[in-house]
């Protein structure tokens, strides 16, 4: 779900769902929409065989060099204001500033890979936490560094995470395959 340009977005299936606080309106539904969000007042989107692409009222600007997701979907965008950092299951951790795309080779980035990344969220001003399906979570700081990895064997329920939330204690909480849990960071 992505909230900008005034609307709510939500992509279900493939489908790109589009709620304007009166209606709710079915977008792009001849592409496979793999993956939005927002990022300085604008909706990216992922369609599938094709790269990232911006919104703009109801048009749709590609966005250059971004066909390396063409065939290897962003599963998670963590906004760092001045750029996006962007994970996939293929890529791992890439930088995008508006312009360019920038690989972070590492440790963090090959964890990420190797575990099926799944979603992510911002922490503070300088790190990241990554859900992974079979790797726990993965802390990270604003350069791709790896700066801590929490598994099962650390106490979580189960290594596979669906979705992360900070609440306004800067407490992390980890939707598991079993349950809830909070994490402080």
């Amino acid at each position: 779900i992505a909230d900008t340009e005034g609307s709510v977005y939500h992509r279900v299936a493939g489908d790109l769902y589009v709620f304007d606080g009166d209606t709710v309106e079915v977008k792009f539904q001849d592409q496979s929409v793999t993956f939005i969000s927002s990022w300085k007042g604008r909706l990216i989107i992922n369609i599938d065989e094709e790269g990232l692409f911006l919104k703009s009222g109801d048009a749709l600007e590609w966005i250059p060099g971004s066909e390396i997701y063409s065939d290897d979907p962003v599963y998670a965008a963590v906004n760092f204001d001045d750029f996006l950092m962007l994970a996939s299951r293929e890529k791992g951790l890439v930088l995008f500033d508006g312009d360019d795309f920038t690989p972070l080779i590492g440790e963090a980035s090959d964890y990420l890979k190797d575990h099926n990344v799944y979603r992510g969220i911002r922490i503070n001003d300088n790190e990241a936490a990554f859900a992974t399906l079979n790797g726990g979570i993965v802390v990270v700081n604003r350069s791709g560094g790896l700066k801590q990895v929490i598994r099962e064997v650390d106490g979580l329920p189960t290594d596979k995470i669906y979705n992360l939330y900070i609440d306004h204690e800067q407490n992390l909480w980890a939707a598991t395959e079993f349950g809830i849990a909070k994490i402080m960071v």
